[in-house]
C-alpha cells in the first residue's frame, strides 16, 4: 500500500471550526458565526458557485442571509441542505430528477417539492414545500424530512 501524499492543511483555526461535514466529493466547515468554507469537487454547485469547473478548492460558501437562523445543516452525496429555525429548508448542490427537490426519491410531489423544476440548485435556495421542517437529513441521492408535526416525507 502506498502511503498517502497529502499534507494536512489549516482550513480555519482549530478554536474556530464548530463542525465539519462530508458529501461524497466536499466537505463543508462551519465556524462558530455559522460562516461556510468548503473543500472539494463543485461539480453539482455544492459549493454554490456558478462555475462547475472549478475543482478542490477552498472557499466560503454563500450562506450570509440565513447564518443567524440555521439549526441543522446536512451534507448529501452531490447536495448540501440547511433546517431554519422558521422550520423552512433551505438547499443546493444536485438536484436529481429535476422534479425533485434535492436528490430525493423521499420528498416528492406528495409534499410540495415538486415546485422546484432545476437540476443544479446553484445558489442556497428555500425549498417550497408544503409543511414546515422540524429536521431533515441530506443522504446520497436523497433528503428525508421530517414536519413540525411528525410526518415524514
Amino acid at each position: 500500500m502506498t502511503p498517502s501524499t497529502s499534507k494536512p492543511f489549516e482550513v480555519l483555526p482549530l478554536s474556530k471550526i464548530q463542525d465539519m461535514l462530508c458529501g461524497y466529493e466536499h466537505g463543508l466547515f462551519i465556524s462558530y458565526d455559522n460562516t461556510f468554507y468548503f473543500l472539494g469537487s463543485n461539480l453539482y454547485n455544492q459549493a454554490a458557485k456558478a462555475d462547475t469547473n472549478i475543482q478542490r478548492y477552498y472557499e466560503m460558501v454563500a450562506l450570509n442571509e440565513y447564518k443567524k437562523q440555521i439549526r441543522k445543516v446536512s451534507a448529501g452525496g452531490w447536495h448540501n441542505i440547511v433546517v431554519l429555525h422558521s422550520n423552512k429548508l433551505v438547499a443546493w448542490g444536485y438536484n436529481l430528477g429535476n422534479n425533485r427537490v434535492v436528490n430525493t426519491n423521499s420528498i416528492d410531489s406528495r409534499c410540495g417539492a415538486d415546485k422546484l423544476h432545476r437540476t443544479h440548485i446553484e445558489q442556497p435556495t428555500i425549498v417550497p414545500l408544503d409543511f414546515d421542517v422540524l429536521d431533515a437529513s441530506a443522504g446520497q441521492w436523497h433528503t428525508i424530512a421530517l414536519s413540525t408535526k411528525g410526518e415524514v416525507c
